[in-house]
């Protein structure tokens, strides 16, 4: 398996609310031998002084294409992915999330997502690709 984090070089790109106590972390993540076999997107952490422990996730992406039953994938919780199809374009945006209100907003890719922070619920999505005829369900670039 592997992981990266745009974090580990841009510290924009990672969130810590000290008030809820959430970090936030953008993520990419294989999972050779799982279902779909990759994850990326945004994690959201737990942090007490006891500990981090891993609150959920928000994928921006799945790796064959296909909206699924997020509960089949190992470490998904529930929550569909907002990009369906394989789009390419040479722009894409940065990752970063913000929160206001409790709305938990992750941008990275072609998407835009809102996810409510405590209730885990898609509140909106835009994709920046909806209007990109150049797709194809043949892989992930």
């Amino acid at each position: 398996s592997f992981s990266s984090s745009a974090a580990q070089y841009d510290p924009k790109a990672f969130r810590f609310l000290p008030i809820a106590k959430k970090l936030i972390i953008p993520s990419k993540i294989g999972y050779p031998g799982s279902v779909n076999g990759f994850f990326d997107g945004f994690q959201v952490f737990d942090v007490s002084p006891f500990g981090i422990e891993y609150s959920f996730n928000v994928s921006h992406v799945v790796e064959d294409g296909n909206r699924v039953n997020a509960e089949e994938i190992d470490g998904i919780d529930g929550i569909e992915p907002a990009v369906t199809t394989w789009c390419w374009y040479s722009a894409y945006l940065q990752p970063r999330s913000l929160v206001h209100k409790g709305i938990l907003t992750t941008i990275k890719g072609h998407t835009v997502l809102a996810t409510d922070l405590y209730t885990r619920i898609r509140q909106w999505e835009l994709n920046l690709d909806s209007d990109n005829n150049d797709c194809s369900n043949d892989g992930y670039w």
